[in-house]
């Protein structure tokens, strides 16, 4: 086996049976790099999962509480062996782990974020011409970012949830000021890391299954929730990022988009368009400090 200079950090919440799947496909790899494990507070098998492996390739650190996917990330940053990293959400299914290691190392210069291409459930994500002009009117009015995938290795603006990058060479880290799922947490680093000075590279060769929740992790099965924490982590986006109209803008269109959730959509309007304040979310309550099982 090859020791190699990464560590991958896969947060997890409730998922046991998916993260056991997923660990042993990691596993197969001829690499030797670090597998850290950050369980947000799970009540379920998690543990017991995880150690069953008994791989000195795995770190696993257990959160006394839920804390929170943001405060997951930047705690495995902070804690992994090395300094590149790859973030690999527990859903996210690395296809042939050896070729990957190999591009991903191969791809993580100074200030450099490596975009990987995105499969669902091992299919393209297609986009039909009316999508497709939904989303060019999105980006432009309302700044909805959306994943790339394409067939050439180019520079992009903004990527999909696994990425790699050199903890050294960017100090930005994730906040939480979003609420809920992951939707944005993302999109808001790696604005951040490009006023850095940070350059992200899409790599077309890095290829990942993500196999259950695609957007966002959002895993709740009302609908009207899952619209409702979307809208608000969007919101706080562009409160961060731009300018009053763009949220405006937003608004309107997920009318247009969304007629029938007009209920949800004032409620947000409601509780959250105070544009003046920065974030009027509600704050995740300090937590105490994790506490390292294996």
């Amino acid at each position: 086996m090859k020791p190699i200079n990464l560590t991958i950090v896969m947060p997890t919440y409730n998922r046991a049976e998916l993260l056991r799947e997923n660990i042993s496909s990691l596993l197969k790899s001829k690499y030797v790099f670090e597998l850290l494990i950050i369980d947000d507070g799970s009540t379920d098998e998690t543990e017991r999962v995880v150690k069953a492996f008994d791989d000195p390739r795995i770190t696993y650190y257990k959160h006394s509480v839920n804390w929170g996917y943001a405060k997951s990330l930047n705690n495995g940053a902070e804690r992994a062996k090395h300094s590149q990293i790859l973030f690999c959400e527990d859903d996210a299914f690395i296809l042939n782990p050896d070729k990957f290691c190999e591009i991903l190392i191969s791809e993580m210069n100074t200030k450099t974020i490596v975009a990987t291409h995105l499969l669902a459930n091992g299919k393209e994500l297609k986009q039909n011409p009316i999508e497709r002009l939904k989303r060019y009117f999105g980006a432009s009015l309302a700044k909805v970012v959306y994943n790339y995938n394409g067939h050439k290795r180019r520079v992009v603006r903004f990527c999909n949830n696994c990425f790699g990058f050199n903890r050294e060479e960017i100090s930005t880290r994730f906040e939480s000021d979003y609420i809920g799922n992951s939707f944005r947490i993302e999109s808001d680093f790696q604005i951040r890391a490009r006023k850095e000075g940070a350059t992200i590279v899409y790599s077309p060769k890095l290829v990942i299954d993500h196999r259950r929740y695609m957007w966002g992790g959002l895993r709740m099965r009302d609908v009207n929730e899952f619209h409702y924490q979307g809208m608000i982590n969007h919101i706080t986006f562009l409160r961060n990022h731009y300018r009053a109209w763009n949220i405006y803008m937003y608004i309107i269109l997920m009318l247009l988009a969304h007629p029938t959730k007009w209920a949800v959509t004032k409620r947000v309007i409601k509780e959250h368009m105070n544009i003046h304040t920065k974030s009027v979310l509600p704050q995740t309550p300090h937590s105490p400090a994790s506490e390292a099982i294996l």
